[in-house]
Order: C-alpha cells, then sequence, then structure tokens
C-alpha cells in the first residue's frame, strides 16, 4: 500500500493500456485527447470522452483498458491526496459515494486536457505559488464537478466487465460494504462463495494487496474524513472506522501517514485553500 503524500502527483503520455489493475488511497482525475477511452475501475467498464474530466476513488483496483490508438490518444491523470479532499469541505455524501466506488465524468469541457497538462507542469515547479495555483484550480474544479453530479447525476457504470474475475468483485463490494464491521477472510470468502486461501491467493493476485490491507485502507479512509469532518474523540473514531483496539488504530494511522491522529487533525485543518 502506498502512503499518501500532502500533494499532488501528475503525469502524462500516450495511452497505453495497463497489464495489471493497481490500488492506491487517493483520488484520481484522468483527461484524454483524441478520442474516448475504457477504463476498468472495481471490474466495471466506464468509457469516457476525449476532454471529459474522469474522477474516481483509486482506493478499488483499476487501469486504463484501451482507446482508439489510431487517433493518437493522450492521458492525463492526477491524483489527490485524501487530505485534500476532506480539506476542501466538499459535500459529504459526494466524497461517500466516491469512497464506494461511483466514479464520476463531467461533460466534456473543451481545453480541460491542456488545464490538466498545465497543472502536472506548474508541479514540477519549485515555486510554492504555482503549487498553490494548481490547488485551487483543482479544488473549483472538483466542485463544479460536485454540482454537475446533483444536477444530473453521476455517470454510470457502463457495463459489467469479465475482465475480472468476478468473485474478487464480491469481495470488494463486501469489504466497501461492512468494513466498519468486524470481518475475518472466512467472512468475505463466504460472500464471495469460495475458499478463505482461494480468497485471500485470488485478491492478492488481482489486486496487488492482501485482503486486510485493502481493508485497512478503507478504514483508515473514513478515519481521515471523520478526523477533519467532525470534532469527534479519535477513540470514537477508531471504532466507528471498524478498529477493534485503539492502539492498532494508533499503529496502522502512523504507518500510513507518519503522524498521529491528532496530528494529522490539525495539519489537514490548517491546509489551503478551504474557501470556495
Amino acid at each position: 500500500m502506498r502512503a499518501p503524500t500532502f500533494g499532488f502527483r501528475a503525469g502524462d503520455g500516450p495511452l497505453v493500456p495497463g497489464r495489471t489493475e493497481h490500488i492506491h488511497m487517493e483520488v484520481e482525475l484522468n483527461v484524454a485527447s483524441g478520442g474516448s477511452v475504457d477504463h476498468l475501475l472495481g471490474g466495471r467498464i466506464d468509457r469516457f470522452e476525449a476532454d471529459q474530466l474522469y474522477a474516481f476513488w483509486a482506493g478499488y483496483p483499476h487501469r486504463v483498458l484501451g482507446g482508439d490508438e489510431r487517433r493518437g490518444n493522450r492521458i492525463c491523470w492526477l491524483t489527490i491526496p485524501f487530505s485534500w479532499i476532506i480539506s476542501w469541505s466538499l459535500r459529504e455524501s459526494f466524497v461517500k459515494s466516491m469512497l464506494e466506488g461511483v466514479p464520476f465524468a463531467s461533460r466534456p469541457e473543451q481545453g480541460d486536457f491542456e488545464k490538466m497538462d498545465e497543472w502536472r507542469r506548474l508541479l514540477q515547479s519549485t515555486d510554492r505559488d504555482d503549487n498553490l495555483i494548481v490547488q485551487h484550480e483543482v479544488h473549483a474544479r472538483l466542485r463544479r464537478l460536485q454540482k454537475a453530479s446533483e444536477e444530473h447525476g453521476a455517470s454510470g457504470r457502463i457495463e459489467a466487465c469479465g475482465a475480472m474475475n468476478g468473485y474478487v468483485i464480491e469481495m470488494l463490494d463486501f469489504l466497501s460494504e461492512h468494513y466498519q464491521q468486524p470481518i475475518a477472510c472466512e467472512h468475505v470468502a463466504r460472500a464471495a462463495g469460495v475458499h478463505p486461501n482461494y480468497a485471500m491467493n485470488l485478491f492478492r493476485k488481482t489486486c496487488g494487496m492482501t485482503l486486510q490491507q485493502h481493508l485497512t485502507g478503507l478504514r483508515l479512509a473514513h478515519a481521515q474524513r471523520r478526523l477533519v469532518a467532525s470534532e469527534e474523540p479519535v477513540g470514537q473514531i477508531a471504532l466507528e472506522s471498524g478498529f477493534s483496539s485503539l492502539s492498532r488504530f494508533y499503529v496502522a494511522f502512523r504507518r500510513l501517514n507518519g503522524c498521529t491522529p491528532l496530528q494529522y487533525r490539525n495539519r489537514v485543518s490548517s491546509l489551503p485553500p478551504k474557501e470556495d
């Protein structure tokens, strides 16, 4: 599991289908040029058009499947640490839907690809003002996406995809719905209708991490959101997130974030920009 940062990461390049699904506990933005792109997210295929901003929670296995290579497709991507998402005070329903695996796609906006490419170049600068420009502009873009989703609804899943094993989809769905409850591998395997050993091996092979790592990631994402969005005591948040003890929560939280929950709350609460 890759620990999130307190800043952005970005890149671009020719559209090359990914060989395996991958997971990281951040929100990811994609914009393609030259034609539509098929994207696999949590066992489903979404198709987004050129110059269409596509935002999703990357805590589910995902990869680019491909596009119209004859048209010279290119893709820009940018990842947003979860700490930034919650510091921006986006609507809880919007964030919660994203954490549950709902992808959001804007209507194509001319220039989105160029804008994303500009953000990528600004993030390579050592000038703090350049980084703040990206923060403000990405914040504003996500707010427009949030508003559009409320007015027109989130982009739908296009079709079920056979590229990911159906058992893994069942396991991901079960973990997403029950991560706040005590869960053992046997529970996940039973939900998918397979033997526990097979479930563990299949999940690791498909997703590149263990069932427990993915479960811990979901719980930590929930805890991060509650630390900033509420004034609940840390102990209450730990238990609400699904951790069996405060000590286990502290160990997992520090391993992922490099700080204590209270330090995280204070650090993220002071991060700009918080204004609309």
